[in-house]
């Protein structure tokens, strides 16, 4: 397989062939893509499991039964066929014929859950499973891509599994022979829609015996070679299975392709009467009042985006940046009110939302994380508004067709609020249970209760009726579990006000892979408390309002400075000649029918920072901070006939750009961009609102930086004069052509002389929405921007990571010639890797080894899927290392490992990363050997602390453990620090993040202005991803208790190694 690697500070992915995944070899670029994927998750999901293998000893021993008394009614009609071979003969002979397909094992657990179901007596484990992956080893050096992996199990074994991701696919053959069922599973590297049946031709007579035989041959020749080879001739499955169990859900239930699947597998590879694990499942819904995911669907401000003066009063930067958010704001309105404004529905989004609903918000009410559904700081982020209520129903034996469905619900209100949202999840329904099967899987009652496996709320659970689990999986409490979240959609482009006694009308429907919705209209009990007189009248409950009614009132009075109808154009007084306001109305109106809602050009993630009106004016202090710098290094006789500056803003960020083309000593503005048609005109139209649209433009970021290679010069000798006032953009945002061969100095036509030098300031949020679900550091991209502009501003090529003088906050500029060197600024100026202990007791639970599941061994999983804990090992107590582990490392990137690598002795040779050395120097990292085998080392997780399962504490001060320059040189880092315990707790992981200095640090060494992407202390909602090391074994402390962290700084690719040593 190929494995994609991405370098953070460049963009650029390269692709790496991969002979052996999943064997957790050093070389295997695969391995962290594995250790960071959900499998370890789903394992450890012990209700997940316990509803899984209930079902299968429920129906398979029915589905025997069945097939015995069918072959007791039916007289022999000739002699038996043959038995297989070796174990797989005595494994159909117990399995009484019944046969069953895994589609999509993965470790191949469910698969080992079956034939323990069906009887089948378990072989000798193979030691280490080494030799199960020998197939894959021959298979990849033939170059075939797993279709060379022989199946170690024939034809007509008692159960197949599928798998098409190659690392699980040599890990499962490695789990299934160390339970000692390698001859009664056939695993098929293919998916299931691409399983071929044995032919009856075949099976009847050889070819040869007959000229159909001869035919049917020759077609199936050409049809495979056709297909790519002669490995498509052989077939995998003898005949059609009695059972399929499959695990193929996501949390919005459809989203890995669930309805395809069994449309393909139900026709082609089921049994008539067969039957399908899970059998059905149950969409259920709930509406709900909760801003937060109102702010993270749209931009919503207070802030008045008509002011006519600002970075003027006390605090220009926070004037300006309330000027720029509330323009964005009634423009996103008015997009959003006019794109819904038809057949449009919500795309559902996941999010686990269980920590709401205790949550309370924080003091700082202004951030749009932070808001409350109600005043005062002790309300809940989330309230039910309705009881739950069913969506949709799927019999899996029956999917539905390729169209999808359509549903319209009238949803009671139960409780006063907003309605923000709607909230999804759903309930496997995992057998049809009937009298009969309830009996006999000893129930004790003719109708036993349903096996339901749910993923609803905590607040639901408890309630079958209502989507929660149910059934007898009693002592497997459903506890907190990443691979399957709850799912939610907004319903309106502005949240309606209701109360208890009112209905709503919703439209869901569903395609093969996406569900979707919206609201129609709501039934109002009684004239809700409002002051808009233009809320229409409550109709009758079966003609329910249309929404587009019930919502514009709102829309326009929170967006009246946009779209009331005495507002002009840029805030016009209302005075201005009507035919005036008129035109700029029409032209508003086109221009928002044009725009797409920023829910479309961003992600729920992005919007909720856009939305941070405080962290925005922080970054219009730095601007002005920058300014300053740059005039009082500027030539000029005074900073005031410095000229205007040149903004180069090299993450794309929207609202920083428009903010710095806002600021009157700035003279041209250029964002550094990916082409994307939405976001450029949603530049261009912004720009036109606030009268800036001829000093800003945007750059396709690949264009900007092979100019500036081809020319290094370019910027410094195009910018050496200021721009003429009122001068025209030579390429603007709309224009794709334009923005990839415009010059890249400055966004201005014919510059005039000047007194000086224009002073560059070079400026990042930061944010990149491709890196955005990394770790921090991830988006340390900007540092590698800024540092090639310097270098190209100065008039020489970029050298050696490290080369160069410190300090480039005003670079010398050799194209300025005369006129002396030319002034350069950046923000951030500085980026400090943080760090506190923490405790966080459910994530960890999700990462712990694995062990008995289900009464199967699964421990030889341990040394791919990167766990932690597991049985007492060497150096496991305090005073241990508790390993150099790669960080940054996430599925889109899987680039190596950092320092230490196994503990087999293939690193340094006085590291002992997971303490499992033996000093034998023997490399048993491939033998896949349960618990004595070496483990592959965990990297740093990528979390919103908010959404990893609750129980987050604190138990340090936090503190700094390295600091970049990013106004030098790119360069190696080193540092560290030592955690004090503050208070008593046990110790899960040290959380990381990264706060940026948006200043220069003063004497003391702090920067007085900076933004952070570090958690909350309560653990509540933010825009931020931190990083998350997970320490072997929790630590308990006590105040005084130390823990040392070492981290390295990796110049090249912008990775942090991570050290951890517990103290005495």
């Amino acid at each position: 397989m190929f494995v994609q690697k991405i370098n953070p500070l460049t963009g650029e992915a390269d692709w790496v062939l991969v002979n052996d995944p999943g064997l957790g070899d050093e070389d295997d670029a695969s391995a962290d893509l594995v250790a960071t994927s959900s499998y370890l998750d789903m394992l450890t999901d012990s209700r997940r499991n316990a509803a899984y293998a209930a079902a299968l000893r429920r129906v398979i021993p029915a589905k025997q039964r069945a097939a015995t008394a069918a072959a007791a009614a039916t007289p022999a009609s000739g002699a038996a066929a043959p038995a297989a071979e070796g174990s797989a003969a005595a494994a159909v002979a117990t399995a009484q014929g019944v046969r069953v397909l895994d589609i999509g094992t993965g470790t191949g657990l469910l698969a080992m859950l079956a034939a323990r179901a069906l009887g089948v007596q378990t072989a000798a484990p193979v030691e280490g499973a080494a030799a199960a992956a020998e197939g894959g080893k021959e298979g990849g050096e033939r170059g075939q891509e797993g279709a060379g992996k022989a199946p170690t199990a024939p034809l007509d074994a008692p159960v197949v599994a599928c798998e098409v991701f190659p690392p699980m696919q040599t890990l499962a053959r490695r789990v299934i022979a160390s339970n000692g069922l390698a001859g009664a599973i056939r695993l098929v590297d293919k998916r299931s829609d691409e399983i071929k049946l044995q032919t009856a031709a075949a099976t009847a007579a050889p070819a040869g015996d007959s000229t159909a035989g001869r035919q049917a041959a020759a077609r199936a020749k050409l049809a495979a070679a056709a297909a790519g080879g002669a490995a498509n001739l052989e077939p995998d499955m003898s005949e059609k299975v009695d059972v399929i169990v499959t695990e193929i859900f996501d949390s919005e239930l459809l989203g890995e392709g669930m309805v395809p699947t069994m449309r393909h597998a139900v026709q082609h590879l089921l049994k008539e009467g067969g039957a399908v694990i899970p059998a059905t499942s149950r969409l259920y819904g709930q509406l709900l009042q909760c801003p937060l995911m109102a702010n993270m669907t749209g931009l919503r401000s207070a802030a008045d985006g008509s002011a006519a003066t600002p970075w003027s009063g006390p605090d220009g930067a926070a004037a300006a940046a309330n000027h720029v958010l509330g323009t964005l704001a009634a423009m996103d309105a008015a997009a959003r009110e006019a794109f819904y404004k038809g057949d449009e529905l919500y795309e559902v989004r996941e999010m686990h939302v269980d920590l709401l609903t205790s949550s309370s918000a924080p003091a700082s009410s202004s951030s749009p994380a932070a808001s409350a559904p109600a005043p005062g700081s002790g309300s809940p982020l989330l309230v039910p508004l309705s009881e739950p209520f069913p969506v949709f129903d799927f019999d899996w034996a029956a999917p539905p067709p390729a169209s999808g469905r359509k549903a319209t619900i009238q949803v009671p209100v139960t409780a006063d609020g907003t309605a923000h949202a709607v909230l999804l999840w759903w309930q496997l329904g995992m057998t049809k249970e009937g009298p009969a099967e309830a009996a006999e899987s000893g129930s004790g009652s003719g109708e036993g209760p349903a096996l339901l496996l749910s993923t609803a709320p905590e607040w639901v659970q408890g309630r079958p009726e209502a989507g929660g689990d149910g059934g007898p999986l009693g002592g497997f409490e459903q506890r907190w579990r990443d691979h399957w979240k709850q799912c939610w959609a907004q319903l309106t482009p502005e949240a309606p006000a209701l109360r208890a006694g009112d209905s709503v009308s919703l439209r869901f429907e569903h395609d093969d892979l996406n569900v979707r919705t919206r609201m129609l209209g709501a039934h109002l009990a009684s004239t809700p408390t409002s002051t808009s007189t233009s809320t229409p009248a409550a109709g009758p409950a079966s003609t329910p309002t249309p929404a587009s009614s019930q919502v514009q009132a709102g829309a326009a009075g929170e967006a009246g400075a946009y779209a009331g109808p005495h507002a002009g154009p840029h805030g016009a007084h209302p005075t201005a000649h009507a035919k005036e306001v008129l035109a700029a109305l029409r032209a508003e109106a086109a221009q928002s029918a044009r725009l797409m809602p920023l829910l479309n050009c961003l992600a729920p993630q992005a919007l909720l920072q856009l939305g941070d009106r405080p962290r925005l004016a922080s970054f219009g202090r730095a601007l002005q901070a920058a300014l300053d710098s740059a005039a009082s290094a500027s030539s000029s006789p005074s900073p005031s006939a410095a000229p205007g500056a040149e903004v180069v803003v090299v993450d794309g960020s929207l609202a920083l750009g428009l903010l710095a083309a806002t600021h009157p000593g700035v003279a041209s503005v250029t964002l550094l961009q990916e082409s994307s048609m939405a976001a450029g005109e949603w530049l261009t139209a912004a720009a036109e609102r606030l009268g800036v649209a001829s000093k800003i433009r945007s750059v396709r970021a690949e264009a900007y930086f092979k100019r500036l290679a081809a020319r290094p010069s370019a910027a410094a000798a195009t910018a050496s004069a200021p721009a003429a006032s009122g001068a025209t953009a030579t390429a603007t945002a709309g224009s794709a052509e334009a923005s990839t061969s415009g010059a890249v100095a400055t966004a201005v036509a014919a510059p005039v002389a000047a007194a000086g030098p224009v002073p560059l300031v070079l400026a990042a949020e930061p944010y990149y929405s491709e890196f955005e679900q990394l770790v921090p550091w991830a988006h340390l991209k900007f540092w590698r921007d800024f540092d090639v502009i310097r270098d190209a501003t100065a008039g020489k090529a970029k050298g050696a990571k490290g080369a160069g003088a410190k300090g480039g906050a005003a670079a010398a500029g050799a194209a300025g010639g005369a006129q002396g060197p030319r002034p350069v600024a950046c923000f951030p100026s500085g980026a400090r890797l943080m760090a506190a202990a923490a405790s966080l007791p459910e994530l960890w639970r999700t990462r712990c080894a694995l062990d008995n599941i289900e009464g199967l061994d699964l421990s030889t999983a341990n040394a791919v899927l990167g766990v932690v804990g597991g049985e007492d090992e060497p150096g496991a107590e305090g005073g241990s290392k508790e390993g150099a582990e790669p960080s940054g490392k996430d599925k889109g990137q899987g680039q190596g490992k950092s320092k230490g690598g196994n503990a087999s002795g293939s690193g340094d040779d006085d590291e002992d990363v997971w303490g499992d050395d033996d000093g034998s120097g023997s490399d048993d990292s491939a033998g896949g050997g349960g618990k004595g085998a070496a483990r592959q080392p965990l990297p740093v997780l990528p979390y919103s602390i908010w959404q990893a399962g609750g129980g987050y504490e604190e138990l340090s001060e936090r503190s700094k453990l390295l600091r970049l320059d990013c106004s030098s040189h790119l360069d190696d880092v080193e540092g560290g620090a030592v955690l004090t315990a503050v208070r008593p707790g046990v110790c899960h992981a040290v959380v990381l993040w990264m706060d940026y200095d948006l200043s220069p640090p003063s004497g003391s060494g702090r920067s007085e202005l900076s933004v952070t992407t570090g958690p909350l202390p309560n653990g509540g909602p933010t825009a931020a991803v931190q990083g998350v090391y997970l320490l072997r074994k929790p630590y308990e402390v006590k105040p005084g208790s130390r823990i040392h962290v070492e981290a390295n700084f990796d110049g090249l690719d912008a990775d942090i190694a991570v050290d951890v040593m517990l103290l005495p």
